[in-house]
């Protein structure tokens, strides 16, 4: 079973390794003293957010956080903190040679914004009700090589905040810093005409050292709800700037690339998770037991998962016998001479009964017959599978799905 995830480890940490207070300005007159943990200084957001005031920062330092977050209490105690602690190791750490790239304003900048990046998506996790999703090998592999030729709006996620984990052995990795990935904070909403997709992607350590640096790195885009899905990634990742550490100081094709993919893969995966056939089931936590503040501070790596998850999708087989015909049709279809692997993809349809069952994530549109009878369009994820006779020839080849 998967082991804790970046919200577990870093609330885990602070909590074993952490006794100083922090005080926090909330009034004329009245501070509070507050333990620096995760849980605690997430707890204390959550106690005085203004749910009613928020709003994206159009521009400026803080662009695109929510004013509301950045003017509460709480994060700005905490954004203080942070900052002196920058300005500290940098006075201590001047001389030493990797550290030049973070003594001009703009990089201390970015390392000052990555960690507010970090406590905002660990927040909004937290708000969202923690809801992680653990992908499968089989259904990776299966959703890079799908397609769906439909506009960006289909896209929708099923929360605004989740985190997915991805499997241990994969081959993502993240850019720049070249770690290999955990998972990643995904952060969906509707502005205006566009969807803007936060992503936060954390490493995957591999011992106490690593926690004591772990990577992230962050993006963000806004992808064109009315536009094909390939041309609305292609443009918004072209129009991104790097606002945090690592994102976007490489302009190689490399990084772009794998921003590329990686978005791509979020958006299958959102078009999967709302597909009404979808595999998702909700699993205990592969721990239930208190971890031991002793064992947190030299084995915090090794230590199993105690939260609840969902088990996305599972390992596809893909069956050496024909599906020609398995859809119930009346077997005049077309027949093929040669034997080939259709990949998977998504068939949509529309639905006149048992709609009230349906999540709004899962409608892509309404309607309603001449009767007035009210229907909505969903869709449905085809694995991959053969076609042609089993002792045809075999043709192996890249094609598209078209409409």
């Amino acid at each position: 079973m998967h082991k804790m995830i970046h919200f577990e480890r870093l609330c885990a940490y602070s909590r074993a390794m952490t006794d100083i207070k922090l005080p926090v300005h909330l009034c004329e007159g009245e501070f509070k003293d507050v333990s620096l943990t995760y849980d605690d200084i997430i707890a204390g957001i959550t106690a005085t957010y203004d749910f009613d005031g928020e709003v994206l920062i159009p521009d400026g330092e803080w662009k695109h956080f929510p004013q509301s977050f950045i003017e509460n209490k709480y994060v700005q105690a905490w954004l203080a903190m942070t900052m002196n602690a920058h300005e500290l190791a940098l006075k201590h750490l001047k001389d030493e040679p990797e550290m030049k790239e973070y003594l001009d304003e703009d990089s201390s900048y970015r390392v000052v914004s990555t960690q507010m990046r970090v406590l905002y998506h660990m927040w909004s996790f937290h708000r969202h009700n923690e809801r992680l999703y653990k992908v499968s090998s089989g259904l990776i592999d299966a959703l890079e090589k799908a397609d769906y030729p439909s506009t960006f709006d289909t896209v929708k996620a099923p929360f605004n905040e989740v985190f997915i984990l991805f499997p241990v052995v994969n081959d993502f990795k993240m850019p720049v810093a070249n770690k290999k990935l955990e998972g990643m904070y995904v952060n969906c909403e509707e502005v205006d005409e566009y969807t803007r997709v936060a992503i936060l992607m954390t490493e995957r350590p591999r011992s106490m050292h690593d926690i004591l640096n772990e990577d992230v790195y962050f993006f963000e885009g806004y992808f064109k709800r009315d536009k094909p899905i390939d041309k609305s990634i292609e443009e918004g990742v072209s129009k991104m700037i790097g606002v945090s550490r690592y994102d976007k100081m490489n302009e190689s094709q490399e990084v772009s690339d794998m921003i590329v993919r990686v978005t791509h893969f979020v958006a299958k995966l959102f078009l999967y998770m709302s597909s009404v056939n979808a595999t998702v089931r909700g699993q205990e936590a592969p721990d239930r037991t208190e971890p031991k503040e002793k064992r947190l501070k030299k084995f915090l790596h090794r230590e199993k998962s105690r939260k609840k998850f969902y088990q996305v999708g599972q390992d596809i087989v893909i069956s050496s016998k024909s599906q020609e015909g398995s859809d119930g049709n009346t077997g005049n279809s077309t027949k093929h001479s040669h034997r080939y692997l259709v990949r998977g993809h998504w068939h949509s349809y529309w639905l006149k009964y048992e709609i009230e069952t349906l999540k709004p994530h899962q409608i892509i549109d309404t309607k309603q017959d001449e009767f007035g009878t009210m229907a909505v369009k969903v869709k449905k994820f085809l694995a991959p599978y053969w076609r042609g006779p089993e002792l045809g020839e075999v043709v192996l080849r890249d094609y598209k799905v078209v409409e």
